[in-house]
């Protein structure tokens, strides 16, 4: 197996402020944690289903109202790979969970069904 060469002193930092983004989102379930990683004018857009926000109003409505009270209790994040360089942190990931309450921030006007989904996904964050 190939080593992976150590990150910049910025490389790090930028993968220890996405760690803790994920923590705030997945974990704590914390809007406001989780909108405080971020740059002072952020912007989140899920283009496939059309929502998210600009500002840090906005992305904390999403985070507050559609996103974080609407995750499984069961969801899991699954790793796919992580790319850090020039300044950009790239996350592919795959997300398991049990559809027990509505998504509408992934799956918008589909009530609970109580069956097993899956999805891919993408994230980043620049400097």
């Amino acid at each position: 197996m190939t080593k992976q060469p150590a990150l910049t002193a910025d490389e790090q930092k930028l993968d220890d402020i996405w760690n803790e983004h994920l923590r705030a989102e997945f974990s704590a379930y914390s809007a406001d944690e989780t909108v405080a990683t971020m740059v002072a004018s952020p912007r989140n857009h899920l283009v496939p289903v059309m929502i998210g926000g600009d500002g840090k109003e906005e992305v904390h409505e999403f985070y507050a109202k559609y996103c974080l009270p609407q995750i499984p209790p069961d969801m899991e994040i699954v790793p796919v790979s992580r790319t850090i360089g020039q300044g950009r942190l790239v996350d592919e990931i795959v997300v398991r969970f049990t559809h027990t309450i509505p998504m509408d921030w992934m799956l918008p006007g589909i009530p609970a069904t109580g069956k097993r989904g899956r999805g891919s996904a993408g994230g980043g964050r620049a400097v």
